[in-house]
């Protein structure tokens, strides 16, 4: 087990937060390189540059990505635009837009993609599932919403049904 330090906010009672971050590393590598610190505890060092060598190694460590913060702004606690996120791996969330039925409720199901703010459906239903997860949409989807949703449908090869987002 290993500790990596990569920021300071506070130090002897001070709020450091609205400190630049390029600010707030370089006191905290003056303070580890002062104790004398080793592993297990690492210090973080700044990068200035990205290259595709390090995305490669964050891959073969199975990271999700890298997180990098701008050098000039202060610390905040929230998603902003001062911190970028680089994903090692194509990962993404697709809903389900659509079903075909059959005698025991659902078939095939169609699944969708964002792009931007609109919702797409895919070209190919998604056939395997578990029996649970098929009963629970059948629960949910009945009666009134079922109608065509924000993915807009396509000619299909079976007749679906196309529910509206609760």
């Amino acid at each position: 087990m290993a500790l990596s330090m990569f920021d300071l906010l506070s130090l002897d009672g001070f709020d450091l937060r609205k400190s630049p971050q390029i600010e707030r590393k370089r006191i905290l590598k003056s303070l580890y390189d002062e104790a004398g610190m080793a592993s297990p505890v690492l210090y973080s060092e700044h990068l200035t540059e990205y290259d595709q060598a390090m995305f490669e190694a964050a891959a073969r460590l199975n990271w999700e990505g890298i997180v990098s913060e701008r050098v000039d702004t202060p610390y905040r606690s929230d998603r902003n635009e001062g911190w970028l996120k680089i994903k090692t791996s194509v990962r993404d969330k697709f809903p389900i837009v659509g079903f075909i039925k059959d005698p025991s409720g659902i078939a095939a199901l169609y699944l969708g993609k964002r792009d931007g703010k609109e919702l797409l459906r895919g070209g190919v239903p998604l056939a395997r599932h578990r029996a649970a997860a098929r009963s629970r949409a059948t629960s949910r989807w009945t009666g009134s919403n079922i109608r065509t949703a924000g993915a807009a449908p396509s000619p299909t090869p079976r007749p679906a049904a196309w529910p509206t987002p609760a």
